[in-house]
Parts: C-alpha cells; structure tokens; sequence
C-alpha cells in the first residue's frame, strides 16, 4: 500500500489526513483569503474615493464663497489667476495618490448685444476683447468661472464647478440640471507634486 493513500491511524488511535485532503484545505484557504484581500480593497479605494470626493466638495465650497465675495477667482496683481492653497481640501499635502486639477475660465451670460449666451468662453480670465462694448456702448456681461476635477490612486474621475456640486464624471455625461459635464481641460495632477498649492491648469 502507497505511504498516504488513504487515512492512517496513529498509535493512540488518532485519525489522520490523507495528502490530497490537506491539499483540499489548503485550496480553500487560499481561495477564502484571495476573496478577504479583493474586498477589503475595494473597501479601501471606496474609502479613498469618498475622501476624494468630499476633498472636492470643500473646495468647490471655498472657491465659490471667494467668487461670491470678490466676482473673481484668486488672482494675482496682474489678474492672472493663482494657485489655490491646500488646506482647501481634506487631504494631507504629502499624499501622492492624491490628484486634483483647477481650471478658471471665462464665462459669457449675454453678450454685447444683450442676447442670452450662458456658455463658457475660454479658460483663464476675460480679457479685454470679451469685456468690449458693442457700437452701441453695451457690454457683455461676464463671470470668472471654475472647474475642479480629483481622483484617488486609479478610481474615478470626480467633477464640479462653479455651479454644481460634485459629481462622478462620465464622458458625454450630464447634470441634474441637464446641463453637459465639461472637463474644459481639467487633469487630475498630484497634490503632492505641486508642494500642496493646487496650481490654474491653463
């Protein structure tokens, strides 16, 4: 008879196990541990996700109270626009996997004629071509607008801007309002890679 062809018994009368059961066991263990690891992952990046989302959310909130206040994005003595500070978001400066991205942009509601535009122009601010009066002396009305785009490690790409809150975003994908997701160019770029400060992306 084969050495561990089939249960021995021991001399205190102990059942043993055959090679092929413990291998059996082995198996399911791994199989057990392979499922334990896939989950607690995706716990993980769901977690990360949710940092990166509500990261967002305050800065959209900080961003939209300095337009609200002063009808402009932060902007240096030239008007140019200037990077955001990163205690804006929830997330320590140093966190590679961390990505976040900040376009400003100019929006147009009427134009020199006065009719209704409500669309964005171009990033960055208005200049003095926008700004121009029609012949007849009238000017368009203006915003400095803004986009803000994260992402955590490989997970999704989170959107919002001046007017909307945050938002998984999706190509071709839409607001509640109806209204069309736009990047208008925004990339997620590491917090860490930029010393904290999140720069204008052009």
């Amino acid at each position: 008879m084969r050495p561990g062809a089939r249960r021995r018994r021991s001399g205190d009368g102990d059942a043993g196990y055959t090679l092929i059961e413990l291998l059996v066991v082995v198996v399911i263990i791994g199989i057990m541990l392979t499922v334990a690891i896939g989950s607690f992952a995706g716990m993980v990046q769901g977690m990360n996700n949710s940092l990166a989302q509500s990261s967002l959310q305050a800065a959209r909130v900080a961003l939209a109270g300095t337009t609200v206040e002063t009808g402009s994005v932060p902007v240096d003595s030239s008007g140019q626009p200037v990077a955001l500070a990163a205690n804006i978001v929830q997330v320590p400066s140093d966190d590679s996997d961390f990505k976040i991205g900040y376009v400003p942009g100019c929006f147009q509601i009427l134009d020199n004629d006065g009719a209704a535009q409500n669309h964005w122009l171009h990033n960055g601010v208005c200049s003095g071509t926008d700004k121009a009066a029609s012949p007849s002396g009238v000017k368009p009305l203006l915003e400095i607008e803004f986009v803000l785009c994260a992402q955590y490690g490989s997970g999704p790409v989170y959107i919002a801007d001046s007017w909307h809150s945050v938002r998984e975003y999706a190509a071709g994908g839409t607001w509640p309002d109806g209204s069309a997701m736009n990047l208008h160019g925004c990339t997620p770029q590491p917090l860490a890679d930029s010393g904290g400060a999140i720069p204008p992306q052009s």
